[in-house]
C-alpha cells in the first residue's frame, strides 16, 4: 500500500511529498473493508444494522480533510487506501475464513491487476511530456495566485521554475516567468526576459525567435496584462512598449 501510494503520488501530484501516509491509508482501507463486510454479516444474521462505523467515519473525515486543507498529498492517500482495500480483499479470498469462500483465482487476478497498475503508474510518472503538462498547469495556477497578492512580498515561483527545467523554451512558461518577475518589481530581469520573448537577443533563456507577425499580438497581450497588474513600477515597460509599437508601425 505504501508503494502504490507513492506511485499514485508520482502520477497525479507534482509537489514535493514525503511520509508514510500512503501506507497508513492502506491500513485504514483494510479496516474499512473488513468493517463493511463484518457489519453486513451481522445485519444479515440479526436483522439490525450495526451503529459502530469507526473506519467508515475515519475514511470520510480524512478524505474531506484532504480536500479542504492545502498541502495534503491526496493522490498518495487515495492510492494507499485503494491498495489496502484491494489487498485485504485478495488476502480474504486466498485462505478459508468465515467471511468469504476461498477463491484463489480471483485473489491472484487482483494481485496481478495491482502489479499492472503499479507498472503503468511507474512508466507514466517517468513520461516527460505528461509530467511537463502537469507542471505547466500547476505553474499557471501558482502564477495566478502570486499575482493576486501584494507585489511587495517576495514569492518564489517553485512550479514555474520546475516546469522550465523540463521545457525551458516553452513561450507560455516564459510569459508566466515574466509576469512573476514584473510583479516582484525585478524590472531588469523582467525586461531582459521580455526582450527574449519578443525575439530580441537576450542572455536570459527564452525562445530563439519570434515572428514579426506575432509581435502585435504580444504587445496587445502585454498591454492587457499591465492594466490588471498590481505592480506600480511600470515605467520601463511603458517605454519599451512605445519603442516596440513604433517599430511595428
Amino acid at each position: 500500500a505504501g508503494f502504490l501510494g507513492n506511485v499514485a503520488s508520482a502520477c497525479f501530484s507534482v509537489a514535493r511529498s514525503a511520509g508514510a501516509s500512503g501506507a497508513l491509508f492502506g491500513l485504514l482501507g483494510a479496516g474499512f473493508f473488513l468493517e463493511r463486510v463484518i457489519n453486513k454479516h451481522i445485519e444479515t444474521q440479526t436483522g439490525e444494522k450495526p451503529k459502530n462505523n469507526v473506519y467508515s467515519m475515519m475514511v470520510i473525515a480524512n478524505v474531506v480533510f484532504g480536500m479542504v486543507v492545502p498541502g495534503v498529498d491526496n493522490a498518495a492517500h487515495m492510492g494507499g487506501l485503494f491498495a489496502g482495500l484491494s489487498l485485504t480483499y485478495a488476502m480474504a479470498l486466498s485462505k478459508p475464513n468465515r467471511l468469504f469462500s476461498p477463491n484463489l483465482a480471483r485473489s491472484k487476478q487482483i494481485i496481478i491487476a495491482l502489479y499492472v497498475a503499479a507498472g503503468i503508474g511507474v512508466l507514466l510518472a517517468m513520461y516527460t511530456p505528461y509530467i511537463s503538462s502537469m507542471l505547466k498547469a500547476k505553474a499557471t495556477q501558482e502564477t495566478r495566485l502570486i499575482l493576486s497578492h501584494d507585489p511587495n512580498i517576495n514569492y518564489y515561483p517553485y512550479f514555474v521554475e520546475e516546469a522550465k527545467k523540463l521545457n525551458p523554451d516553452d513561450p507560455e512558461l516564459q510569459w508566466l516567468d515574466f509576469k512573476v518577475l514584473h510583479h516582484a518589481g525585478k524590472s531588469e530581469e523582467a525586461l531582459l526576459l521580455l526582450r527574449g520573448i519578443m525575439g530580441e537577443s537576450s542572455t536570459r533563456s527564452a525562445s530563439s525567435s519570434t515572428k514579426a507577425a506575432d509581435k502585435p499580438a504580444l504587445i496587445k497581450r502585454l498591454r492587457a496584462y499591465l492594466k490588471s497588474s498590481k505592480q506600480q513600477k511600470r515605467e520601463y515597460l511603458d517605454e519599451y512598449l512605445e519603442i516596440q509599437e513604433g517599430t511595428a508601425d
